[in-house]
């Protein structure tokens, strides 16, 4: 088993109250943010694909923008196939989630995250 900082959120389990808050609610920030954006180039990829029967023409500065790398930073989430996991995983809800409440997404995703992380640590 691969062992990973005891400040990083492999070990999320073990934090005390106040450190998992804090974290908890800079992540779920990140996060609102990340949903915002994902919204914003969801809805300007419509418009520059307006008369794309394909749907085909994409707006590449949406990974500039995506802050999701904050929270693999603020985590000390460096293995890159576990960014990837967790990339697909943030992708996937913020998709899945367009007529949901933003809230909701979002703490599911962050729910998601601290759930999968453990099971990535403990694997």
């Amino acid at each position: 088993m691969k062992k990973y900082p005891h400040n990083s959120f492999y070990h999320h389990d073990s934090f005390g109250k106040k450190k998992f808050a804090i974290r908890q609610k800079i992540a779920i920030q990140i996060l609102s943010k990340f949903l915002m954006m994902f919204e914003y180039f969801h809805l300007a990829n419509k418009l520059v694909n307006y008369g794309n029967a394909k749907n085909d023409t994409g707006l590449e500065a949406e990974r500039l923008f995506s802050c999701i790398e904050i929270i693999f930073t603020l985590g000390m989430i460096e293995d890159e196939e576990h960014k990837a996991i967790f990339e697909e995983m943030i992708y996937e809800e913020a998709a899945k989630g367009f007529e949901q409440d933003k809230k909701d997404v979002v703490v599911l995703i962050e729910s998601k995250m601290r759930k999968k992380i453990l099971e990535l640590r403990d694997s």
